[in-house]
C-alpha cells in the first residue's frame, strides 16, 4: 500500500475520532482527501494535518521531548503564517492609502471644475444679454432709418445708385 494513503481505520485511530464520524464525513468534508484504489476507499495522509489542524502527524512519538519539539515547529510556522498576514494587510492598508489620495485629487479636480464651468456659464449669460443688446440697437437702428418715399423707392436718386455702385 501506498505510503501517502491511509486506511479509514488509521485516520480515525490518528484523528481520535470512530470510524463511523470519518464514514459520515467521506462524501463531504473529506472528499478532496479520498482516492478510491481496488475498490477501497482510501484518504491520503495529508488529511491529518490539513482537516484535523489540532491532531500531531502520526509519526510523533508523544513523549515530552519530541512533542515539544513538535509544538515549537507548530509556533514557529503560525508564526511565519502570520507575519505572512501582517504583511498582506500592512500592503493593503498602503493600497488604500494611495486609493485615498487618489479620491482626494479626484474631488479637488472636481471642485475646480465646477467652479470652471460655474464662471464659463455666467460668461456664456453675460453674452447673451449682449448678443440681446446688439440685436435689439440693430433693429433699433432700422427703425430710425428715414422711410423713402414709394416713388424714391422706384426711380432711386442718382446719389444712391453712385453710392451703391462705389460699394459694389
Amino acid at each position: 500500500m501506498n505510503d501517502n494513503l491511509l486506511t479509514v481505520k488509521q485516520v480515525a485511530e490518528i484523528a481520535g475520532v470512530s470510524t463511523q464520524y470519518i464514514y459520515k464525513r467521506l462524501n463531504d468534508s473529506l472528499q478532496p482527501f479520498v482516492v478510491q484504489l481496488d475498490n477501497k476507499k482510501l484518504l491520503k495522509s495529508t488529511v491529518i494535518t490539513e482537516f484535523f489542524e489540532n491532531i500531531p502527524p502520526p509519526d510523533i512519538n508523544r513523549d515530552n521531548d519530541d512533542f515539544i519539539s513538535y509544538l515549537k515547529e507548530e509556533i514557529t510556522l503560525k508564526n511565519k503564517q502570520l507575519d505572512d498576514k501582517d504583511k498582506i494587510i500592512q500592503n493593503k492598508e498602503e493600497q488604500i492609502k494611495d486609493k485615498d489620495r487618489q479620491i482626494e485629487e479626484m474631488a479637488n479636480t472636481a471642485a475646480e471644475l465646477s467652479e470652471r464651468i460655474a464662471v464659463l456659464f455666467e460668461n456664456s449669460q453675460q453674452l447673451q444679454q449682449t448678443q440681446q443688446l446688439l440685436e435689439a440697437q440693430n433693429a433699433q437702428n432700422e427703425m430710425v432709418k428715414p422711410k423713402k418715399s414709394f416713388f424714391a423707392r422706384l426711380f432711386g436718386s442718382k446719389k444712391e445708385d453712385k453710392e451703391k455702385s462705389e460699394e459694389i
